[in-house]
């Protein structure tokens, strides 16, 4: 056989090892190399974009109020490096509030942010209250005082970005994923810190068919009869003191007393529940601290605890607005019972805060409790739609 036959022959090896031909294998090297390096370019560029804001190469983020809808826990570098002079911090129950009504109705406010965001838990909130009080050019905090403060201090919401935040600060670099790769995207085509499905028409399309979901004749059916079931057990008492509240001593006392030290003003805002709500907390399984302890009465245990806290503080007011009964008592001002769906609800509340009406002091606690506690067990099933 000649030497060019020879060499066109596979070598015995392959043949015994059923291996590929040679550039077959090139081949499989240079696809997992290529796949790496892409991934590490793609990498690179959102590092350089920063979209977070971690990084001091990138520029302050001017924050839209779409950005701010589902994108609150990943803006906060954004919010203490920027022009935000005014933020709402919260959960579900002012997630609605928008920011543009803030910079109107809170007086000396130029801009502002609304950073409330679904499921807050005590831990998350330390940071988000850390990266608050860290940032200077801030000079007025609204806090809504929702009933997170009722669980463990230590719970976490496990979609809550910690890693932007603590620890090593390269960590982050290596933890990108779908949503920065599109928010980079869109700060290089259209300078906008947006990502599609958060804009706010989008979120009131979502809240609208909410509404008309709980107004149904079905759920109206079920909600009046669930206001009777536990009618009798909304008022009981209850065991919860202020030693079982750790996310007050150890998340807002210390945030509020930072704020008020640096002469920075910290309103405080008790959501407006639907006097219906109290009744519908005892249902819902996953609110452990209610269950079996009374609603009413451990809501109010945790409202005069942060009370005491924060009274004593300078720039520091509580509001709260339960006694606004066109508000509290007709179901068509919500979407269930723990949400408000009436934009001049929140426009009243801001209104109110600006003006220092409504406010709940230690001098007045036993009155505002009275009120609920006669109000709340009586109530009965009233919305203004079933009268239209």
């Amino acid at each position: 056989m000649h030497d060019a036959e020879m060499k066109s022959l596979p070598s015995a090896p392959d043949k015994a090892l059923g291996r590929p031909p040679s550039w077959a294998r090139r081949l499989y090297l240079v696809l997992p190399t290529s796949v790496a390096g892409a991934v590490l370019c793609g990498q690179m560029l959102v590092a350089a974009v920063d979209p977070y804001n971690l990084y001091p190469w990138s520029p302050a983020r001017e924050i839209n109020e779409d950005a701010a809808v589902e994108l609150s826990p990943y803006l906060l570098r954004a919010v203490r490096r920027g022009n935000v002079d005014t933020v709402l911090i919260g959960g579900s129950t002012s997630l609605d509030i928008a920011a543009s009504d803030i910079e109107r109705l809170i007086e000396g406010t130029e801009k502002a942010v609304n950073l409330s965001y679904r499921a807050t838990r005590g831990a998350d909130l330390g940071v988000v209250f850390k990266e608050v009080s860290d940032a200077a050019n801030v000079r007025r905090v609204i806090l809504f005082l929702d009933w997170i403060y009722l669980r463990p201090d230590a719970e976490k919401n496990p979609a809550f970005p910690f890693h932007l935040y603590e620890g090593d600060p390269t960590e982050a670099l290596f933890r990108i994923d779908r949503q920065a790769y599109e928010l980079s995207f869109r700060l290089l085509t259209s300078g906008r810190l947006v990502i599609g499905g958060t804009t706010r028409a989008e979120r009131n399309h979502w809240r609208d068919v909410k509404y008309r979901e709980w107004h149904s004749a079905r759920s109206v059916t079920r909600e009046r009869a669930m206001i009777e079931a536990e009618r009798l057990r909304v008022g009981e008492p209850t065991d919860i003191t202020c030693a079982d509240l750790g996310a007050i001593e150890t998340r807002l006392a210390p945030f509020a007393r930072a704020l008020s030290a640096a002469g920075k003003r910290l309103d405080v805002i008790v959501p407006p529940y639907a006097m219906s709500y109290y009744h519908w907390v005892l249902r819902r399984k996953s609110d452990i601290l209610f269950r079996p302890r009374a609603s009413l009465e451990s809501a109010l245990v945790m409202r005069r605890c942060a009370l005491e806290v924060l009274a004593p503080l300078e720039g520091v007011d509580v509001y709260a607005f339960d006694g606004e009964r066109w508000l509290t008592d007709d179901l068509a001002n919500y979407r269930d019972a723990a949400h408000v769906q009436n934009e001049d609800a929140f426009r009243f509340m801001l209104e109110a805060v600006n003006a220092g009406r409504n406010r709940l002091t230690l001098d007045n606690f036993d009155a505002y409790a009275r009120d609920l506690r006669e109000r709340v067990p009586a109530y009965a099933y009233r919305s203004s739609l079933q009268q239209e």
